[in-house]
């Protein structure tokens, strides 16, 4: 096989990247099936693996079929929304250069790391002491997500500034997944990996023609630019509370504590965890739990969305640290959520 060297100028202008995509694929095929003997070797001894290996290559067809059709998307709802939310993001970007240059002097882009920087950190600036994050195993001043929230909760001079910060960059993550390609017949199709996580979910991204997104996590409030086949209804199911019934019968049978299992029987998981949780909270009569419970806590999750999610992630074992992150929350609050959960759950 001919190797070619990208980095040299001269070689550039004669590579045919169409080779170099084939040659990769026959190399990708090739390591695949010189490793397929040694692995049918092993999961032979294992017959539940061997099992779970037949159905995930069963699933595979169905899923690339899903992914290529993709969900039919309302071209001019998606069109409205993303006028909508450049005015949006255009007024907050307004008044935070307002402010910052009434008070420094200068304006700012929400999205530029120097420009934060200037903000928080420089003596021209509010001159707060630099949060650090690791990148690469090495420990970086960084205004990053996390770095802006310990911000706001070690400084009240940055709340304001935060605050702003964040809801400019929510609009921009918002307006790039409007933005994601779709197919010319006004389809958004996606990626299923049916090995994409430790868990056994599926997990989806971007198709292999570099179209579309993850279909499994669109934010709420653009869900509804998906729409039905025509004469079709989109429905969404659920097997209600089926993994903490798994999770309260299996802390029955071991422990021989039937609490969580009592709570799930409540008929409101999430809310009686809210409860448990945040018990400081004005809940007053029952019929009142859930409206108190739908109460934004930080950002835009409510009580609720923070007992689910974090209820779920616990009972999978996710690290408080793992949890912030993928609810994209800061550490903090996730530490006090488990916490709290661990302590009243159970007991």
């Amino acid at each position: 096989m001919k190797i070619i060297k990208v980095d040299l100028e001269d070689d550039k202008a004669n590579i045919d990247f169409n080779a170099i995509l084939w040659q990769y694929n026959a190399i990708d095929c090739h390591v695949t099936h010189g490793i397929l003997k040694r692995m049918q070797q092993t999961i032979k001894r294992k017959p539940k693996q061997q099992e779970t290996y037949e159905f995930i290559k069963d699933l595979q067809i169905p899923l690339l079929e899903m992914g290529m059709r993709g969900v039919r998307v309302d071209l001019l709802e998606k069109s409205s929304m993303i006028i909508s939310l450049n005015q949006e993001q255009q007024r907050i970007r307004k008044l935070l250069n307002t402010i910052c240059f009434k008070v420094f002097g200068f304006f700012i882009n929400a999205n530029s790391t120097p420009d934060l920087k200037k903000l928080f950190y420089s003596d021209k600036g509010l001159q707060l002491q630099p949060e650090k994050a690791f990148k690469n195993g090495v420990s970086r001043e960084s205004t990053n997500r996390q770095c802006l929230e310990k911000l706001k909760e070690k400084w009240l001079d940055a709340i304001v500034f935060v605050n702003l910060i964040l809801t400019i960059k929510e609009i921009t993550k918002t307006i790039s997944v409007l933005r994601s390609k779709i197919t010319k017949d006004g389809r958004m199709t996606t990626t299923y990996k049916v090995a994409g996580t430790n868990t056994g979910r599926l997990s989806s991204a971007q198709s292999q023609f570099n179209i579309g997104m993850n279909l499994q996590n669109p934010p709420p409030k653009i869900r509804h630019i998906f729409i039905p086949e025509k004469g079709k209804k989109l429905a969404y199911l659920d097997l209600q509370r089926a993994e903490s019934w798994i999770v309260g019968l299996l802390v029955a049978v071991i422990i021989g504590d039937y609490s969580y299992l009592n709570v799930i029987k409540t008929g409101d998981l999430h809310t009686m965890v809210a409860r448990m949780v945040w018990p400081h909270l004005n809940w007053g009569e029952k019929k009142n739990w859930r409206k108190i419970a739908d109460i934004i806590f930080y950002r835009t999750f409510s009580y609720r969305d923070m007992a689910k999610g974090g209820g779920h992630g616990t009972n999978y074992l996710g690290s408080a640290f793992m949890l912030a992150m993928h609810l994209q929350v800061s550490y903090s609050i996730m530490q006090q959520f488990q916490h709290s959960y661990f302590k009243k759950s159970y007991h």
